[in-house]
């Protein structure tokens, strides 16, 4: 239900990259994640943000995008973007392909 959703809120302590973030940057849904951020991505691309284990700080960002429909649509653009040219099946197999041809 991604695509009717407004914010992708993630709670876990240890992961890579969830798949759910795949999903939700597919759909244009922010990511307010409470520890999660696997090299930086969702600040250095401006998909969301990261409350480094703060729930306090979690709560006031999804409130803040609830609550500020401009900033939301200017995040949830960012997460299109990011995710049509960083995670569709043809911009993985080039990287790969970059990386076989490389070694």
């Amino acid at each position: 239900m991604l695509n009717k959703s407004k914010i992708l809120c993630n709670t876990s302590t240890s992961e890579g990259f969830p798949n759910t973030y795949v999903q939700a940057l597919a759909y244009g849904v922010p990511i307010v994640t409470l520890n999660i951020d696997p090299d930086n991505i969702i600040s250095k691309n401006n998909i969301g943000y990261n409350a480094r284990g703060d729930l306090n700080e979690a709560c006031n960002h999804i409130k803040l995008l609830l609550s500020d429909k401009q900033k939301w649509m200017r995040l949830s653009r960012n997460c299109y973007n990011y995710a049509s040219k960083n995670l569709n099946i043809i911009s993985s197999v080039d990287q790969l392909e970059i990386l076989f041809n490389s070694k």
